[in-house]
C-alpha cells in the first residue's frame, strides 16, 4: 500500500483535534473531512510509514555530511594534526622528531632527504671477522660481488670420472668478493699484532712457513661459503681449500692441465694459494704456488696471505702486491681426498660449473671506508 505524505498528516491531525474537541462537547466545524462511512477516522502509522522514512533518512543524511566537513580527510592526517598540511612524515625511516608537526604549523609542503644506513653482513660469522680487520662493508654496494653457486654440483678433475665423495663442507654455496684499502693501523691490528695471529685454532688462520707482514694499502677479501661447517681436526679426511688466480693478466702463461685430467680445477690460472689439511698428522699449512713462463709451478712462495677458517667460511685475505694485476681473475676451489687423492675417495668443487669456465674478476674498485 502506497505512504501517505505531509499533507495527509497534516489533514488528519485536524480530524483528530475535531473529535477531542467534540468529545469535550466545545464546538467544532468543518467536521465532514474526518468521517468516513459516519465513522471517526483513527491514525493508522502505516498509512504514514513513508513520511517518516523519508524524516530519518533525511537525519541520517545530514549527520552524515557533517561529519565529513568536521572529522573526515579534510582536517588533515595524524602525523601532523595540521589542517592542510602536505608534509611527508619522515621520523619513522630518519629517525628526526617532530619535523612533520613543525611544517605543519606553517602549512608549507616538504619533504626530508635522509642517507640509509650501511648495511652488514646478517651472517654472523663473517660479519664478526670482517669487523676485526676494521673496515665497515656494505653488501649491497657495487663494490662488492656476492656470486652464487649450485648445491650438489660436485666434480672431479677427470670430467667423465664421477666424485665418489659428496660432503657438503666441499660444496660451495657463495662467494663475496671486494677490496678494502687499509690503514697501517687496520693491517697491524688484524694481521701483524694481531686479531688473526698465525696458527690460532678458533678461528683457525692458517699462513705460509715465515709469513710476511701484512702491508698498508689495498687488500682483497674472498669470502668463501660451504653448504656445513668445515671440519677443522678431522681425523678420517684430508682437505684442500684453495683460491687461484691469474694474476697477471696473461693467459699465455696460465695453467692448462695434464691429461687425463681435462677438469683439472687450477685450469686458466698461474698463482695457487692452498689450504692444506692433513688427516695424519691433524695440522693446517698455506702453499703458495707461482707459475713460471714455461708454466712449470715454482713452490714456497714469499706470501703474506692469510685464511681464516670459522664455521662454514673460508675467508681469504690477499695483499696488492702479491697480484700483478690487481685484484686479478680467481677461482675458489674445495677438495676431500684419503691422504693420498684415491680417485673412490675424493670429490670437490669450484665456484661456477667446472674449471674450464673463466675465472671471476672481483670488482675492480675497493669499498668506501668510513
Amino acid at each position: 500500500m502506497a505512504g501517505y505524505g505531509p499533507n495527509d498528516f497534516a489533514r488528519w491531525l485536524r480530524q483528530r483535534r475535531a473529535v477531542r474537541a467534540s468529545q469535550a462537547g466545545q464546538p467544532s466545524s468543518n467536521w465532514d473531512d474526518f468521517y468516513e462511512d459516519g465513522r471517526p477516522v483513527e491514525f493508522d502509522p502505516n498509512r504514514y510509514s513513508g513520511c517518516l522514512r523519508g524524516i530519518v533518512l533525511t537525519i541520517l543524511l545530514v549527520i552524515v555530511v557533517l561529519y565529513m566537513f568536521t572529522c573526515g580527510p579534510f582536517q588533515g592526517d595524524d602525523t601532523t594534526g595540521q589542517i592542510g598540511s602536505n608534509t611527508v612524515a619522515t621520523s619513522a625511516t630518519s629517525g628526526t622528531t617532530g619535523t612533520s608537526g613543525t611544517t605543519g604549523t606553517t602549512g608549507t609542503s616538504s619533504t626530508t632527504s635522509t642517507t640509509q644506513p650501511r648495511r652488514s653482513f646478517s651472517d654472523p660469522i663473517l660479519a664478526g671477522i670482517l669487523n676485526l680487520l676494521g673496515v665497515e662493508v656494505d653488501p649491497d654496494s657495487p663494490e662488492v660481488d656476492e656470486i652464487a653457486d649450485l648445491l650438489d654440483d660436485f666434480i672431479d678433475s677427470i670430467s667423465t670420472q664421477m666424485p665418489a665423495y659428496r660432503g657438503p663442507e666441499i660444496d660451495i654455496t657463495r662467494a663475496y668478493l671486494f677490496s678494502a684499502v687499509l690503514t697501517v693501523a687496520q693491517a697491524d691490528a688484524a694481521f701483524n699484532d694481531s686479531a688473526f695471529e698465525c696458527g690460532d685454532t678458533d678461528p683457525v688462520v692458517v699462513c705460509v712457513t715465515d709469513p710476511l707482514d701484512v702491508a698498508e694499502g689495498p687488500l682483497l677479501v674472498v669470502a668463501v661459503q660451504t653448504a656445513a661447517d668445515i671440519p677443522t681436526a678431522s681425523t678420517d679426511k684430508s682437505y684442500v681449500y684453495s683460491l687461484v688466480f691469474d694474476s697477471n693478466g696473461d693467459p699465455g702463461n696460465d695453467w692448462v692441465g695434464n691429461p687425463p685430467f681435462d677438469w683439472d680445477f687450477f685450469i686458466g690460472s698461474d698463482r695457487w694459494y692452498q689450504a692444506v689439511y692433513s688427516h695424519q698428522n691433524g695440522e693446517w699449512a698455506l702453499t703458495a704456488t707461482q707459475l713460471g713462463d714455461d708454466t712449470v709451478p715454482v713452490p714456497a712462495q714469499p706470501s703474506a696471505v692469510r685464511v681464516v677458517i670459522s664455521g662454514d667460511w673460508v675467508i681469504w685475505f690477499v695483499p696488492e702486491a702479491e697480484i700483478a694485476a690487481f685484484p686479478g681473475a680467481l677461482r675458489p676451489v674445495t677438495f676431500a681426498h684419503d691422504g693420498a687423492f684415491t680417485v673412490s675417495t675424493r670429490g670437490g668443487d669450484v665456484l661456477g660449473a667446472n674449471p674450464t669456465e673463466p675465472l671471476v674478476a672481483p670488482p675492480a674498485d675497493p669499498v668506501p671506508v668510513p
